[in-house]
């Protein structure tokens, strides 16, 4: 009987550089807020949690918030993520679950009224305590995008992460408090925030891009023993993405046929694409032509340069990265795919 593989996960695969580049962050004095953006199956968020358990425990206070988890509707849901209502009254009994999970964002009985009227003044005079005890606080809010939309004051249309940017530049470039790491698969928001003058000179921007082709080839030859016949397979059609490799790896044990799944992954991707630019008609006129003209140069070429753009329809841009269909890297200023198997579609779409 075939050996079925449910309890296996993704693997962790090089990416020594990107682990170095955060380390470093976090070693020197907090002066800039970390903005971490990567396309689709990159591994972002394995990384971060590597990164996080690797860290001394006893020198850094870490928050870290996946925002994919949490139901945020208004400002109280996001003040409950740092003081929760649950805990109030049971700080001194799991003093050492604090530590590990919510630090220093504990309740004091005389935290209550402030933290209603001001609840980022409560949370600096608790990261200001933690660095009197020389603990390094790390703030980690994982697709921080979702917090776009949050009302703190509609009378004086007030947004939550103009205020929590202000904040954060306090906390790093002002005061030295805490690190900050803000990561997001939301490429288009990486454009808002790169040209928010408001955070010039107060923030960096750090991509996590695709494995190196030598970086698949020694985790499917060297840990799964794989033939080159299928690792070039694998390669040709999935190139870096660990999460479309891994389900297909997996399915290929349980079924022993490679190719099959691969296969289904792009008639997958096609079938996506054709909807959206036949029978959704979610493009006006212009942007389908724009679409079909800038997906061809993709399905050769990779990606589209548009440095030399004398026009940017950033609203189309914006549609094709929240369908995950196009990564924008506005720092680069280029599009490309969203994944390999997203180019496969655009070239049995627009070239054959």
């Amino acid at each position: 009987m075939t050996k079925k593989y449910f309890d296996e996960l993704p693997p962790f695969i090089n990416r020594v550089a990107e682990t170095e580049y955060i380390n470093a962050y976090l070693w020197n004095a907090p002066t800039s807020i970390l903005f971490i953006y990567w396309p689709k199956s990159t591994g972002k968020t394995t990384l971060i949690n590597k990164v996080i358990n690797e860290l001394e425990q006893d020198k850094y206070a870490i928050q870290y918030i996946d925002m994919r988890w949490i139901l945020l509707t208004n400002f109280s849901d996001f003040k409950n993520i740092f003081f929760p209502e649950d805990l109030k009254w049971k700080v001194k009994e799991i003093v050492s679950w604090i530590k590990i999970n919510l630090w220093f964002f504990g309740w004091d009985i005389d935290d209550e009224k402030a933290i209603k009227t001001n609840v980022f003044e409560v949370m600096e005079r608790k990261l200001r305590k933690a660095n009197e005890r020389w603990i390094k606080p790390v703030i980690i809010l994982d697709e921080f995008q979702y917090l776009k939309n949050i009302i703190i004051d509609k009378e004086n249309n007030l947004l939550l992460v103009e205020e929590l940017f202000k904040f954060f530049i306090r906390l790093t470039k002002v005061n030295h408090l805490a690190h900050v790491i803000c990561a997001t698969s939301d490429s288009y928001y990486i454009e808002e925030l790169y040209n928010n003058a408001k955070l010039k000179n107060t923030s960096k921007y750090y991509l996590i891009d695709h494995l190196e082709k030598k970086d698949v080839e020694y985790w499917l030859w060297e840990k799964e023993w794989l033939n080159n016949e299928i690792v070039e397979y694998f390669w040709g059609n999935l190139w870096w993405s660990v999460w479309e490799i891994w389900q297909c790896l997996m399915d290929y044990k349980n079924t022993g046929d490679y190719k099959i799944w691969v296969e289904k992954l792009i008639k997958d991707e096609y079938a996506k694409i054709f909807d959206l630019y036949k029978f959704r008609k979610i493009f006006t006129k212009e942007e389908g032509k724009i679409f079909k003209d800038i997906s061809k140069i993709i399905s050769k070429d990779w990606e589209y340069i548009t440095k030399n753009w004398d026009w940017l329809n950033f609203e189309l841009i914006k549609k094709l990265v929240d369908i995950d269909v196009w990564f924008y890297d506005s720092i680069e200023q280029k599009i490309t795919a969203n994944s390999q198997t997203i180019r496969k579609a655009f070239e049995k779409m627009f070239l054959n």
